[in-house]
């Protein structure tokens, strides 16, 4: 059990620590111009794997929660996490703390959190139809639904 936990959370815990050193540094004039959007699109991409990787573990944590719910959840943990780096951001000389990042972040989470859903949903119906003992089907018996 301790280890899926390790191996659920130990890349978001590693992806957010990196977001946190980059938001530690004074980036004057950083190169931000090649990404569409700008700074907004860098927000957008850097959320975005965070949305997908906190749904990723949210799921592996909880694996008999309804798979919405888990993935909400692991969008609020990154847009959460959007949150406190645009207020680290504010104490950081040359930074600044900007609303419209955290928006950016929050939409990145959410699209990143929704890939990782159509994922997740496409590999567990995938693994019902290859493995259908996996899924009670009525019997024949009784004609009525199983117990689960």
């Amino acid at each position: 059990m301790r280890r899926d936990l390790v191996r659920a959370w130990l890349p978001v815990g590693a992806y957010m620590a990196l977001i946190f050193l980059l938001s530690s540094m004074s980036l004057p004039g950083a190169p931000v111009s090649r990404i569409p959007f700008g700074d907004k699109g860098a927000h957008f991409l850097e959320y975005l794997v965070l949305g997908a990787l906190c749904a990723r573990a949210c799921t592996m944590t909880w694996p008999k929660r309804p798979l919405s719910r888990t993935v909400l959840l692991g969008i609020f943990v990154a847009s959460a996490w959007g949150f406190s780096d645009e207020i680290h951001q504010a104490f950081v000389p040359s930074r600044s703390a900007d609303y419209r990042d955290w928006f950016a972040d929050t939409f990145g989470a959410l699209v990143g959190g929704a890939l990782a859903y159509a994922l997740l949903r496409f590999r567990r119906r995938d693994r019902h139809e290859t493995n259908p003992e996996s899924s009670p089907a009525p019997t024949r018996e009784t004609g009525s639904e199983p117990t689960r």
